[in-house]
């Protein structure tokens, strides 16, 4: 029986989005179908590398070829995803989700690995999730913090981000209100070029709300599976049978640490004085962890 499911992955920064994106095939090889079997998007960056390497954005793909489509992946997808494509299919959304401290140090340790490479100081501020204003200004880098969570308090945006992420994914923000995004856009066209403004929403960087984790609870029946990272590979694998798509099991993985050291490595932060600060402000994403370890 032929699965004509279509498969949206929210891809959660530092959650092992990269390996799954590769691990399915590459999206820009025209020498064989991966590209209309796997297309991914992410807003500001897709359209550069989609022209260069001669690939049609999605919306603009046949129906013929749109029907090929097994899974949708990218920085910029969401619960409406679907509409991107011109026939109905029945949506899986699905997403990773990383120990809280491990994420935000990963974040960390990747934004000092391009800082040293490109040999930019302003990489570390300006590189998603961008800091706030102060740090940008004063140009601070890895060595200007003395534990993770000095670094946690001058990044709004990397704070609580998967419970953040999820809710976004289901959500529109407008008028200090957050409105269904499936009611917002419903049997409507919608390209992918549409909602780009949703990938790195402004309300991540100022807004604070009571209760992440609650305002997120609604939406989470909408998900088709949270995976854990901890289980990622054996659990991809798992989910290319299913998809009937290419396996490829030596798909990098983007970890910090392989072209330049971890500045910290998670020995370094769990011991770290103002540890237990940091685990308990990070407590919306480790509702979301506990959920997917249960």
């Amino acid at each position: 029986m032929m699965n004509d499911n279509l498969y949206i992955f929210l891809h959660i920064p530092r959650t092992g989005g990269t390996f799954i994106e590769h691990c399915f095939g590459s999206f820009y090889d025209r020498t064989n179908e991966r590209y209309l079997k796997h297309y991914s998007y992410t807003s500001e960056l897709s359209e550069f590398y989609l022209f260069h390497h001669r690939i049609p954005l999605l919306s603009h793909r046949t129906k013929e070829q749109q029907n090929k489509l097994k899974i949708i992946t990218g920085h910029s997808t969401h619960c409406r995803s679907d509409l991107w494509v011109r026939t109905k299919r029945k949506k899986k959304i699905f997403a990773v989700i990383r120990n809280p401290i491990d994420r935000l140090l990963s974040s960390f340790n990747h934004k000092h690995e391009l800082t040293v490479l490109k040999q930019d100081k302003s990489c570390f501020t300006s590189s998603y999730p961008t800091a706030n204003k102060h740090s940008t200004s004063h140009q601070k880098t890895a060595e200007d913090y003395d534990t993770l969570y000095e670094y946690y308090c001058d990044v709004n945006s990397d704070q609580n981000l998967q419970t953040k992420w999820l809710l976004k994914s289901f959500t529109y923000y407008s008028n200090d209100k957050f409105y269904d995004l499936k009611d917002y856009y419903d049997n409507v066209d919608l390209s992918e070029t549409d909602l780009s403004n949703q990938t790195w929403p402004t309300w991540f960087c100022y807004k604070e709300f009571d209760d992440y984790f609650e305002l997120l609870k609604p939406y989470l029946s909408q998900l088709w599976k949270l995976y854990n990272f901890d289980d990622l590979e054996d659990e991809m694998e798992k989910l290319s049978k299913i998809m009937d798509t290419e396996w490829l099991p030596d798909s990098p993985k983007n970890e910090s640490g392989t072209l330049v050291p971890k500045y910290w490595t998670l020995e370094d932060v769990m011991n770290q004085p103002d540890i237990e600060l940091l685990i308990e402000s990070e407590k919306y994403d480790f509702r979301l962890y506990d959920l997917v370890s249960s």
